[in-house]
């Protein structure tokens, strides 16, 4: 299982200088073209939907941790036995019958306002009663607040597999109501500023496609312990020292596995990478683990390339050229940087090997249209060049990450001719 880094997907992904991988990622949003004089300004809906924006962390609040629980507190919440309440919820969610734990759930969270658990099974309950309810104005921003609801759990100590897979489920459906709304807007009052916003709404749709793998994990999971269970910082540490010492079979705690904490944590960091609100929890979450092996590293900046690759996106989904321009350039050299440290003349075998290489070509050609400077655009199209020659020879053996440089190296000579 260890060497499935991330389910079998290559990733093509993100980030840049050094420096930066253990710092903020974030680059100021330079650059966006002001509004014209003649455009018309938003109309109050359009300035509500603005709120409802899930582009940043900002998204969740300023202040998203739950309040520290005094030792007496903290074992008694220890001591709830949630299964019941859970089977009950979940039950309802899928339609079959009515949820009878509503009144214990409540008051439960009036005893235990900072139980994460208890705050994710509130989120599962308020979002089945919203998909019960019609296409109301109220609709679309209780399903904000359900998304900050799961999301603020898994920040604080939820983030089980179980509740991951919801907030995906929920933060997809938020997705899907709010383009259908800019789009009953848009179809009314056109607006150049709300078009963007809808664009950028569209990329972040790229979510859809990673939910498969975080569907695969749930089928591989469901009914094990790792299911519901919390992987703490301690046993994530412990689980890349058995990872260091060749033991990834070595039991952290009584039930877990070292390389079943890896593979998960690994996944579920992958897929949330694509969520530009849970940037701090995946930036956090990677932190936690040490730079003390090649392998892990690797995987550390795949994830972190993604995150850049989303903020590229969506900087050319509003048509912000200069900080398009900034995070390709970003990406390009964090790719570099991976492969020169790392992969430089390593055989490329896994995901996370290729995924470097691969990303650079990737961002290289699609970045062709945000005005690198003439010269420095061409040194980039030679080296992408020489790093796919490098998968299409002998250093790769893979069939589908050959055909893949094959169909880049192919896009890369037909640019390279246009810079003679």
């Amino acid at each position: 299982m260890a060497d499935e880094s991330f389910g079998g997907t290559t990733l093509i992904n993100q980030k840049a200088a050094e420096k930066t991988v253990h710092r903020g990622l974030g680059i100021s949003q330079k650059g966006t073209k002001k509004r014209s004089k003649n455009s018309k300004k938003p109309s109050n809906e359009g300035k509500q939907l603005q709120s409802l924006l899930p582009f940043s962390p900002q998204f969740l609040g300023k202040s998203i941790l739950y309040k520290k629980l005094k030792k007496r507190q903290q074992k008694a919440m220890s001591k709830l036995e949630l299964s019941p309440l859970r089977l009950d919820v979940v039950k309802f969610a899928a339609r079959q019958g009515i949820c009878r734990s509503r009144d214990k759930l409540q008051k439960l969270l009036q005893e235990f306002p900072s139980h994460a658990e208890l705050h994710a099974l509130n989120a599962i309950l308020t979002y089945t009663d919203c998909q019960e309810s019609g296409q109301d104005e109220e609709k679309l921003f209780t399903l904000k607040d359900v998304v900050i609801e799961m999301a603020t759990a898994l920040h604080n100590g939820g983030d089980s597999v179980f509740n991951i897979t919801w907030f995906l489920k929920i933060y997809i459906t938020y997705l899907v109501s709010l383009q259908e709304r800019f789009k009953r807007l848009l179809s009314v009052r056109p607006d150049p500023e709300l078009k963007r916003y809808q664009q950028q709404l569209r990329r972040l749709s790229i979510i859809r496609e990673q939910m498969d793998l975080q569907l695969k994990l749930q089928r591989m999971l469901k009914g094990t312990f790792y299911f519901l269970s919390i992987t703490t910082e301690q046993e994530l540490k412990a689980s890349c020292k058995a990872f260091l010492e060749n033991d990834e079979n070595r039991k952290i705690g009584q039930r877990k596995k070292a390389n079943y904490i890896l593979y998960i944590n690994q996944m579920t960091l992958f897929v949330l990478s694509h969520v530009p609100i849970m940037e701090n929890y995946v930036e956090n979450t990677l932190n936690m683990i040490p730079d003390i092996h090649r392998d892990l590293i690797l995987k550390k900046r795949m994830i972190l390339a993604s995150m850049t690759k989303m903020k590229y996106s969506m900087a050319l989904g509003k048509n912000d050229i200069r900080s398009a321009r900034e995070y390709s350039s970003e990406l390009y050299n964090f790719s570099l940087a991976g492969i020169k440290e790392y992969l430089e003349h390593a055989k490329l075998q896994r995901d996370f090997e290729v995924g470097p290489f691969l990303t650079l070509a990737w961002i290289v050609i699609d970045s062709k249209l945000v005005a690198h400077e003439r010269s420095r655009y061409r040194t980039m199209l030679l080296t992408a060049k020489e790093y796919m020659q490098a998968i299409t020879g002998k250093r790769c053996d893979d069939e589908h990450t050959i055909y893949q440089a094959s169909q880049f190296l192919f896009s890369l000579k037909g640019l390279i001719e246009q810079y003679e």
